[in-house]
């Protein structure tokens, strides 16, 4: 709707004008100033005769009709606008000094059409009094209101104009929510109390940048009502803010229009198809109103339960006498929609409650949601509905209709709008007879399914038992006591069903179990107690598409859920205890354990129930001994960087209790100092447990920490058996406090420290090769000392680590003898390490012990390690000296090749290997690391030589790549081609990088022969191909560009010639790789001939190069292939540029089908794959609609075969974006 100047003049002459302009430019004036500091103050009613400025504005930035820095208005709605202009020009032009003037614009604005007020600015402006002179009359006023929807309804309101609208000004809507009979208003207090807290987070939104914020309730019109009620509880200015720029939005379409507004404007919707808000965030407060079957994809603020005292309150105070005000909270248990419904208020915006034919909507009502491209869901609907499944989806496309529709339909998919809201209106209308058809549903469903139903039916049917559950009593339906009726049920299901059945419906297990919490937790604790294999079926694991798969994470997220409720913590957590000693373990993180530690989690509880209940729960388990308790309390400490994605929540029944306990920083002390008390109390000397505890202790508070510090002497003492674990602990502890320059709020005092190494000290074991073993256990392991003072660096230790080996070894040696020292590599975990040192002691006893191992495959890191050490300290002549040795002693050719393995990699010892038999030479260069340390030299060229002459060309291309730059022409020229001749179990799997490194060196070589690289890349083109660039294959996709027979030649290579007769010709192995190749190569061609760097295309080339390639392929029989291989090029081009337009023209004449079939597909295929949210619906494609059919529009006359291919693909994207919008509105509902 748009206002035009005439409706403000018209205006202008009522009796209405004179006050209500300020009101005007005061809503003007809010719905343009952001959130950015600017402030205004427009008096508006009485207090406009008070004096002074009619308004006074001071803008950080200018807006439209709103300038930078302070403005004074006047207003003048009067006929005689002229004069007041003037006379209030004057009077301030007085009132005010130069100074003042300089730094502030005067503003007159006038509803009425003044057609000289440019001659009345200029002439103003002349005498450089004020900063700038301002004038708005109504066709400014007109053009200011079209960019401000909200003013655009609140003003048409004002004067009886019609709209035509959807938006609705929440004073109107808060007038249908509150006004009832019987003289009943409902204040804002109805929906806040018990959430003031939530007032706060709206503040913060209405005066904060703009943003998205959602709220959810037991219903969508409850919480659109407490958005309201919020607003108007609001402290000034802010409440103003909320109710003059806010706007309740009912369409899809009304809600884009007002978004793409570019002023800030607080909108509060509740539309049915919430997938469109998030885009509107950029210039505007968006709060959206859910009810429990609405999902969102980011933060919701779930509403607590009302506060139940101030209901009473409230109901009293409406005329309600206390006795029934106490009944009528009570039995609807706070439920806002129930208590408005018993009040006798209608629905909000649902007109049609008043139709006669409601009960149309019974059996739509039972299913609760259904998908009608489902032959069987929609025989089950027209059985409940009596009529053919045709008749009864017509007759509700017919309420579909309706501006507020109690149904909505996305895609294929149907559900019930608001479910509670419709429940309470239509209840009164369901017989026995319907329950017992719904009896009969949910057995065909669930309990026989024999026919497959869509999962939307089965989560609306689920939903359908959690609201008949939750409120069927109270809304005295005729089943008796409405939970027993759904345990029943739910019963039939679970009890001694096969593990088949679990499976069959894990997916829905968390709406089962809202629907029948005491008949899903005692079912499932009696599979358990029972050892039946149904929780051995749920955990079985699976490998999906891209991440493992198993049916228990549904499982988890229906214990989770039950967990917030104060009824069944206790429950949830004896289950989760069990199933955690069951798990079986496996790829995914949803493991029960987890779910357990979420649930307690000490800041950020996943429950309702408080501190005190939550560890009175614990403290039960405690005496009950159960073995995973002791893992929780562990997880319960403090872990600093620990988050938390949340855990599953309950849809319809978190709404029976409190909101859920947030952070509270001294529940966080009081559940450590429970924990830590707890842990050492129920210590029962198990040394995994304390190692646990320690290796946790230090992130814990100071005065708990030394408390539990001072324990652990007393605690090592308990321990029975091995003291391993609880050392390697203290012994880290240790090792952390004595880092130099550590000094934070895990450091220790010095007596902590005294005492974590009498700990420590207790846990040294007698026994010598446990009190050394740790020693030899990493490379670098952490030591329980102060660094030595000639280390150079205090992490690492290496010169301390080397001595305490040494000494350990002496020390071992000494007293259990070689062979027990040299027997301790098969359990150390570094044994390199163990055999460097021992080479200290090397004797003509250990040497020859240590050489009689190198047979011994699992012994090579020892070997290595000893002798490599030993030809550090003996330097020249060891190698001979200890291989003639070992000769002489008989050693066979395989270990005298081992023991080569184990000296250093330079040239004495090649030129020594030089000189042996050729068995050990060439089992040598088969057996050596091919690693090229040291930098570029001779050797380097040496030994890929040498690797290449035993088959391990690929071995050393692969490792050799770093020296591309360095290496001669020819040198890589024949290694390219020796990796082509490698042995097949000598070598590594080729690897792309360093063969391209190589290929593209070559490139850069103006000495290579380019014959033999392109032949080079031709061969490695199963690998080049990966090249993101395609540098690789420059060579190649030169020719082809330049070359047409060659562009004919691959193809015959891929392709039969279409003159050929068709023979059963067996393949060689030369054809096969020949094909695969040319596959290869014609599927990365993206180089039109013709076409610069910048895109620019000389049609003159490629129309030459392509008529030549059409007449090769033509005269080979490969026309029809090679227009297709041309449509799949062309398609690379940018079809949007202006020198697309001469690419056309080349194309256009060509018939050939499969050139703009292939055309199509490139085009498609260019744009690669997407990723989005899973609610973002079809914008991208949306994206694509407007490119094609933009490209089809400007070229159909002149390129009509060409864009017919544009118009396809607009066409497709058009059902694509549509799929996708249905697919994300579907994903909603299938939570």
């Amino acid at each position: 709707m748009i206002i035009d100047r005439r409706y403000f003049e018209r205006w202008a002459d009522t009796p209405d004008a004179k006050a209500g302009t300020a009101e005007l430019v005061l809503q003007l004036v809010l719905n343009t100033l952001p959130n950015d500091g600017s402030t205004f103050d427009i008096p508006i009613g009485s207090a406009t005769y008070l004096g002074g400025w009619d308004g006074l504005v001071n803008s950080v930035i200018p807006h439209n009709y709103i300038p930078q820095g302070k403005s004074g208005w006047e207003f003048g709605a009067r006929n005689d606008y002229e004069n007041k202009a003037t006379t209030d020009y004057n009077k301030r032009t007085q009132a005010f000094s130069d100074d003042e003037r300089k730094e502030m614009t005067f503003v007159f604005v006038t509803p009425y059409h003044w057609s000289n007020k440019d001659n009345w600015v200029s002439t103003r402006k002349a005498q450089a009094k004020w900063k700038d002179i301002l004038v708005y009359d109504s066709e400014d006023l007109s053009q200011w209101i079209y960019d401000l929807p909200v003013v655009t309804e609140w003003f048409a309101q004002k004067i009886n104009l019609f709209t035509g609208s959807d938006i609705i000004l929440p004073t109107a809507r808060w007038n249908e929510i509150s006004i009832g009979p019987k003289g009943i208003i409902l204040t804002p207090r109805f929906y806040t109390a018990g959430r003031e807290r939530i007032i706060d987070i709206v503040q913060n939104m209405v005066e904060g940048k703009p943003g998205l914020q959602a709220f959810r309730a037991s219903s969508r019109e409850e919480a659109m009502a407490f958005i309201l009620a919020a607003g108007q509880s609001l402290p000034e200015p802010a409440r103003s803010k909320f109710m003059g720029k806010s706007v309740v939005v009912e369409s899809r379409e009304s809600f884009r229009n007002i978004t793409g507004r570019k002023n800030a404007i607080n909108i509060v919707t509740h539309l049915d198809d919430n997938s469109s808000v998030y885009s509107a965030t950029t210039n505007n407060v968006v709060l959206v109103a859910l009810g429990p079957d609405d999902e969102f994809r980011q933060d919701v603020i779930d509403l607590p339960v009302s506060e139940r005292h101030a209901l009473v309150e409230e109901l009293v105070l409406y005329g309600v006498a206390e006795p029934e005000a106490n009944r009528i909270v009570l039995t609807n248990s706070c439920n806002l929609t129930l208590i408005r419904k018993e009040l006798g208020f209608p629905p909000v915006g649902a007109k049609w409650i008043g139709k006669v034919n409601l009960d149309e909507l019974l059996p739509a009502l039972l299913l609760g949601r259904w998908n009608e491209n489902n032959d069987n869901d929609t025989l089950l609907l027209s059985t409940i509905a009596g009529v053919s499944s045709n008749q009864y989806l017509s007759i509700l496309n017919q309420w579909l209709k309706l501006s507020v529709s109690p149904l909505t339909k996305t895609g294929a998919v149907w559900r019930l709008t608001s479910p509670l809201m419709l429940w309470t209106e239509l209840s009164p209308r369901l017989s026995p007879a319907l329950f017992d058809k719904i009896q009969d549903v949910f057995r065909d469903v669930f309990i026989e399914a024999k026919e497959k139903y869509s999962n939307q039916l089965k989560e609306g049917l689920l939903q359908t038992y959690i609201i008949i559950a939750l409120y069927g009593n109270r809304l005295k339906l005729p089943i008796g006591d409405a939970q027993e009726w759904v345990d029943g049920l739910i019963t039939k299901l679970l009890h001694d069903a096969l593990p088949e059945k679990w499976v069959e419906i894990s997916d829905f297990l968390p709406k089962i179990a809202e629907a029948s919490p005491d008949v899903f937790l005692s079912e499932l604790q009696l599979s358990i107690e029972k050892q039946t294999p149904v929780i051995t079926a749920l955990f079985e694991e699976s490998n999906g598409f891209l991440f493992p798969q198993s049916h228990h994470t549904s499982l988890l997220w229906a214990l989770e859920a039950l967990a917030w409720h104060p009824k069944y913590l206790e429950p949830v957590t004896r289950i989760l205890l069990r199933l955690t000693e069951m798990d079986p373990g496996g790829r995914l993180s949803n493991r029960p354990f987890n779910s357990l530690v979420d649930i307690y989690l000490p800041w950020k509880p996943h429950t309702s129930v408080e501190l005190e209940g939550r560890l009175s729960i614990l403290d039960a388990f405690l005496n009950e001994e159960n073995p995973v308790m002791w893992r929780l309390l562990i997880a319960m400490l403090p872990h600093p960087g620990s988050v938390t994605s949340g855990t599953y929540k309950l849809k319809w029944r978190d709404y029976e209790f409190t909101e859920e306990q947030g952070y509270i920083p001294i529940n966080v002390n009081k559940t450590t100092e429970w924990a830590v008390t707890r842990l050492m109390t129920y210590f029962d000397g198990d040394d995994k447990k304390l190692s646990s505890l320690i290796n946790a202790m230090e992130p814990i508070g100071k005065l708990l920490r030394n408390k539990l510090i001072c324990w652990l002497p007393e605690a090592v003492d308990r321990i029975t058996g091995s003291k391993k674990e609880t050392g390697n602990a203290l012994r880290e502890t240790l090792w952390y406090q004595n880092l130099d320059g550590i000094k934070d709020r895990y450091s220790f005092t010095e007596e902590e420290v005294k005492n974590v190494r009498e700990a420590y000290d207790k846990t040294i074991p007698d026994d010598l090769e446990e009190r050394y073993i740790w020693l030899f256990d990493d490379y670098y392991p952490h030591l329980p000392y102060k660094s030595d003072e000639n280390e150079e660096d205090g992490y690492l230790n290496d010169k301390q680590i080397e001595r305490l080996r040494r000494e350990a070894c002496e020390s071992l040696l000494n007293n259990i003898g070689e062979d027990r020292v040299i027997a301790l590599k098969d359990k150390v975990k570094e044994p390199q390490t163990l055999g460097s040192t021992l080479a200290y002691f090397a004797n003509d006893s250990i040497t020859p012990k240590v050489c009689k191992l190198l047979a011994s495959e699992k012994d090579t890191k020892f070997t290595r390690g000893y002798i490599a050490a030993l030809e550090l300290q003996q330097g020249g002549g060891f190698v001979t000296s200890l291989y003639g040795t070992c000769e002489k002693n008989g050693f066979t050719n395989d270990e005298l090749t081992s023991l080569l393995l184990c000296f250093v990699q330079n040239k004495t010892l090649w030129d020594f290997i030089e000189t042996l038999n050729t068995d050990i030479q060439n089992a040598y260069w088969q057996r050596v690391l091919a690693v090229f340390w040291g930098g570029y030299s001779d050797l380097t060229l040496y030994k890929i030589s040498k690797l290449s002459t035993v088959g391990r060309g690929l071995d050393a291309m692969n490792n050799s790549w770093i020296y591309a730059k360095e290496m001669p022409t020819a040198a890589i020229q024949e290694l390219l081609q020796n990796v082509l001749r490698s042995e097949k179990d000598l070598n590594d799997s080729i690897d792309h990088h360093p063969l391209s490194v190589f290929i593209e060196t070559l490139h850069k070589r103006e000495d290579a022969d380019k014959d033999m690289l392109m032949h080079l890349e031709w061969l490695y083109l199963p690998v080049l191909r990966y090249d993101r660039t395609k540098d690789s294959l420059a060579l190649l996709n030169e020719r082809l560009c330049s070359d047409p027979a060659f562009v004919v030649e691959v193809l015959s290579y891929l392709y039969v010639a279409e003159t050929d007769a068709k023979q059963d010709k067996e393949v060689t192995d030369i054809e096969r790789q020949n094909a695969q190749r040319a596959f290869y190569l014609l599927n990365q061609w993206k180089q039109i001939p013709g076409v610069g760097e910048d895109n620019t295309l000389d049609e003159n080339v490629l129309s030459a190069w392509m008529e030549a390639v059409l007449k090769k392929s033509s005269e080979e029989g490969y026309y029809r292939h090679a227009c297709s291989q041309l449509g799949q090029l062309f398609a690379h081009f940018p079809e949007w540029t202006d020198d697309a337009e001469k690419l056309f023209a080349l194309m256009e004449p060509i018939e050939e089908k499969s050139f703009y079939s292939s055309y199509n597909v490139g085009l498609f295929n260019k744009r690669g794959f997407t990723s989005r949210g899973p609610y973002e619906g079809g914008d991208i494609e949306r994206g694509n609609v407007a490119t094609f059919k933009g490209l089809y529009e400007k070229y159909h006359k002149r390129f009509p075969r060409v864009s017919k291919v544009f118009k396809d693909l607009y066409e497709q994207y058009e059902r694509m974006a549509k799929e996708m919008d249905d697919e994300a509105e579907i994903t909603k509902l299938d939570y």
